[in-house]
């Protein structure tokens, strides 16, 4: 806490995209973009190969609430989502699809002294009515789940959690409406692909300077070669021209 209270925060450059909020909750979207290891140049984004260290790129989502007051009343969660999942979601705001159903779960880190590991669910739908059949005002559900649970591996390698091991230790929502939700997700996927442009760019460009240097390095060892060859030619005149002397 000390620490964080010596940070200047006026000055701290800040990786939030998008951010909605009411007088009791807050949704949040930040920016984890990481771009693809060289080896994977098409990629554009970090997918967790091994030359880049297991590192992935993603969109951090921060739910706070604080209904029951500020500071350690403060509840807040995070989950993390791909590129193309902000898109997915972006996607079916833009087209106005009536119902969205999306939802993940994730568990992973090291184990604790109970063997827990760290669990994250997250919940976005939308409903166009409300059990009564009338239009809702604010359609969009946002849910985020933070917890844990033993994590069991599957025969393909992955892992879930161990059924009836879970333990929530926080849980926000949030509803919103339409266009709040097509301005944090528009925003987002507005930004990744600003991302994605600038890293293929990137990636076009230092392609192309290799290849230039590669060019001109075969261009000035030629170039060197055939001065040496001069100066070759030239110590050869000298000494012909000396024997012609002395004879």
């Amino acid at each position: 806490m000390a620490q964080n209270e010596q940070r200047d925060w006026k000055n701290e450059v800040s990786r939030q995209i998008a951010v909605y909020k009411t007088d009791k909750k807050l949704l949040e979207l930040n920016d984890k973009l990481k771009p693809a290891s060289k080896l994977f140049p098409a990629h554009i984004h970090a997918m967790g190969e091994e030359a880049e260290e297991g590192t992935r790129s993603l969109i951090q989502l921060i739910m706070l609430d604080y209904s029951k007051g500020t500071g350690d009343r403060t509840v807040s969660v995070s989950a993390h989502i791909n590129p193309e999942e902000v898109k997915f979601i972006y996607s079916k705001n833009f087209c106005g699809a009536l119902y969205v159903d999306f939802s993940q779960e994730k568990i992973f880190g090291v184990p604790d002294a109970d063997g827990l590991s760290i669990v994250t669910k997250l919940s976005i739908k939308r409903f166009d009515t409300d059990t009564k059949g009338e239009k809702r005002r604010y359609p969009w559900i946002a849910e985020i789940e933070n917890g844990r649970g033993i994590a069991v591996r599957n025969s393909n390698g992955g892992t879930y959690c161990q059924k009836n091991s879970y333990i929530c230790d926080a849980q926000v929502s949030v509803n919103v409406n339409d266009l709040d939700m097509f301005r944090l997700f528009a925003k987002a996927e507005a930004w990744i692909r600003a991302f994605e442009q600038e890293y293929a760019f990137r990636s076009y460009l230092l392609n192309l300077f290799n290849k230039l240097y590669l060019l001109i390095k075969k261009e000035i060892s030629g170039q060197t070669e055939m001065i040496i060859r001069h100066i070759d030619q030239a110590d050869e005149w000298e000494d012909d021209s000396k024997c012609r002397k002395a004879s």
